[in-house]
């Protein structure tokens, strides 16, 4: 019997040094053979339409514009309540509570008599002998527009002080209830609450803090009355 030829053995065999291999044997293992590609390709895509474009959320310029607006509330309210994270003397007005800076409380009076002042705004109540010296007392509840406070056995006068155009003022503040004093922590603070231009002015409001399901609006009590205001009530002291 005729002995077979190596190349008849392996086709492929001239790939590996020994020469080069026909292009039929090549052809026979079905390996590729070299020559102009074969045009398989199919038409590129049609390029997305204008409304396909704007489906995607990541170019929405409205998403984008959300994620903005979510983006700068977080930050404005980690920053206020960073600010205002501290103790605070709560209070009634109504049904609305209420809360001051502690380091601005100076002592707590239940109701004793007020000698009325003639001339001085309606809100004022008049000013009372705290040892010796002479305090206004105001009706937070008339100042905020709520009425005049009906007095009660839970009638308290909160004593507070602030320094207003470089000078500290002493006044009282005449409150329907004194709650307790509550340390509300940052993250349960937010910004004060967006009115709308020229509709409320909530300038004196520090923030809005939440303790055990309460809203509490935090009071700048140095805002509370406008500087002529004050300059007013220190005359009705002085007088």
């Amino acid at each position: 019997m005729a002995r077979r030829s190596r190349i008849q053995d392996n086709p492929l065999a001239g790939l590996d040094g020994a020469g080069p291999a026909s292009a039929s044997a090549i052809a026979a293992t079905g390996a590729p053979t070299a020559g102009p590609e074969t045009e398989t390709s199919s038409a590129p895509p049609p390029a997305p339409t204008a409304g396909q474009q704007g489906a995607d959320p990541q170019l929405d310029p409205g998403k984008l514009a959300d994620d903005d607006e979510a983006q700068a509330r977080r930050t404005l309210q980690a920053s206020v309540g960073r600010a205002l994270a501290g103790k605070y003397m709560t209070f009634k007005l109504s049904l609305e509570e209420y809360g001051i800076e502690i380091l601005k409380v100076r002592e707590l009076i239940r109701l004793m008599h007020i000698t009325q002042v003639p001339g001085t705004s309606e809100f004022v109540r008049g000013v009372i002998n705290l040892r010796g010296k002479i305090i206004p007392v105001i009706d937070l509840k008339r100042k905020f527009g709520m009425g005049s406070l009906e007095e009660t056995d839970q009638t308290v006068v909160i004593v507070v002080q602030y320094v207003s155009q470089d000078r500290l003022t002493t006044m009282g503040i005449l409150v329907d209830e004194v709650l307790e004093v509550v340390s509300i922590a940052a993250d349960q603070i937010e910004p004060p609450p967006d009115f709308g231009v020229g509709c409320v002015d909530v300038e004196f409001i520090l923030g809005v803090g939440k303790a055990d399901r309460r809203v509490i609006l935090m009071l700048d009590i140095g805002k509370v009355l406008t500087a002529e205001e004050t300059r007013r009530l220190g005359q009705t002291a002085a007088s």
